[in-house]
């Protein structure tokens, strides 16, 4: 679980992730945050991440995905999908990716 500032409102959201057991660990997480009488509420559900990882830096979430394109191995992955996710117009949405090596690949705050 992770708490930081996504909707840039001064009230922390949650990032609660869970991974899948097996080879390929995917990724799930679900941002929470609160209803206007303080029940909590998932705000987003981002899609399922194989190996993935996500940190948090200034209010924006970086996700990375593993990528297959040439139908690698599970294990082997040939790079990483990092998309960059942002509260805009009351939504999260994707507002930048790119493909990066699997050393540019942080640990997980998840």
């Amino acid at each position: 679980m992770l708490a930081a500032d996504l909707t840039g409102d001064g009230v922390q959201e949650l990032l609660v992730g869970f991974r899948s057991i097996g080879e390929d660990q995917t990724l799930e997480y679900d941002i929470v945050g609160y209803s206007e009488i303080a029940v909590p509420e998932v705000l987003a559900h981002p899609d399922p991440a194989p190996k993935g990882s996500v940190v948090v830096s200034g209010g924006t979430i970086q996700e990375y995905s593993a990528q297959y394109p040439n139908g690698e191995p599970v294990c082997c992955p040939a790079g990483y999908l990092r998309q960059s996710i942002a509260f805009v117009d009351s939504f999260f949405r994707v507002v930048d990716s790119e493909t990066v090596v699997i050393t540019a690949v942080p640990p997980s705050e998840l």
